[in-house]
């Protein structure tokens, strides 16, 4: 019983902990030509970076940015039309005007998480999955007791 208890002591600890977001640089938004221009909250501290490319996965290592900018959480990301109907960058409070022609090219938003943030999705499914087994291990060991008591009064 011990054991279960010490299981179970050191999930919580791990939960409340959380689970740290990954630092890889990652897509989180593309545009392409004659799509609606949207914007979105972004959801973690860390730079952000526009490329003007048609790669999948593009990264500093492999294409230069066309805007590199470090962004809050929530702050606003993303693209939006002026009144002439020309793209521009979104970026906090940064409006960038794009070249003429980039209402036909296609742009990716990545962005890297800085270090040390809690991902709290994952932290959740962690959560959830240490819980089924702490649930299933104090089962297990009430089950246990219960049956070597019936066993002795028998």
């Amino acid at each position: 019983m011990k054991r279960v208890l010490i299981v179970a002591l050191l999930s919580c600890a791990s939960a409340i902990g959380g689970c740290r977001v990954s630092t890889a640089e990652a897509v989180l938004m593309r545009y392409l030509p004659q799509q609606r221009a949207r914007t979105q909250k972004a959801p973690y501290n860390g730079p952000y970076r526009l490329y003007a490319t048609t790669a999948r996965r593009p990264t500093t290592r492999s294409a230069t940015p066309a805007i590199d900018r470090r962004l809050r959480h929530g702050e606003i990301f993303g693209f939006a039309f002026d009144d002439q109907h020309r793209l521009l960058a979104v970026c906090g409070s940064e409006r960038v005007l794009l070249p003429a022609d980039a209402a036909k090219s296609e742009y990716v938003w990545t962005m890297q998480p800085e270090q040390g943030q809690i991902d709290p999705a994952r932290t959740a499914l962690f959560f959830f999955g240490m819980s089924v087994i702490v649930g299933a291990a104090v089962g297990m060991a009430i089950a246990s007791s219960t049956l070597s008591f019936s066993l002795m009064t028998l």
